[in-house]
């Protein structure tokens, strides 16, 4: 969370598309080159942060090499970014009313399809009466 702040308030300073190119193969090569640790030490110790400050520098990297995407694929992430929210803080209420009025048991791949569908649809409709408003009122107020 707070590496994501810092690329927010300090990203605009890398500058160039030979700096972007750069962080991102640095990175990669990080990640195969560099060895794993056990699971533990990778969760728990320095190489913790050296992972993270790679991972950072890629986000960074692609973050500021600005690849023209074709608009098609970025409708569907744009619709899961706005509703991301809301399907993390939704998805346990609906899936357990979902289990709570079909029989998972029975029909457990159409119960979690419908259960994600649910989901998003839910999700849709509180982004669009609630967080709007709110995220409207904030830019105002701040």
């Amino acid at each position: 969370f707070v590496g994501g702040m810092l690329l927010g308030k300090y990203g605009h300073y890398v500058k160039g598309k030979r700096t972007a190119e750069v962080l991102i193969g640095f990175s990669l090569l990080f990640y195969v080159l560099y060895p794993l640790p056990d699971r533990v030490h990778l969760a728990t110790g320095f190489t913790r942060v050296i992972y993270s400050c790679s991972a950072m520098a890629l986000t960074l990297g692609f973050y500021r090499l600005k690849i023209p995407l074709v608009s098609g694929p970025l409708k569907g992430l744009s619709f899961l970014g706005k509703v991301s929210y809301s399907v993390y803080l939704l998805h346990p209420i609906v899936f357990f009313l979902g289990a709570y009025l079909v029989n998972r048991r029975l029909y457990p791949l159409s119960y979690i399809l419908v259960s994600m569908i649910a989901t998003f649809f839910v999700s849709w409709i509180v982004y669009e009466q609630f967080e709007k408003r709110f995220i409207g009122l904030g830019k105002k107020w701040s």
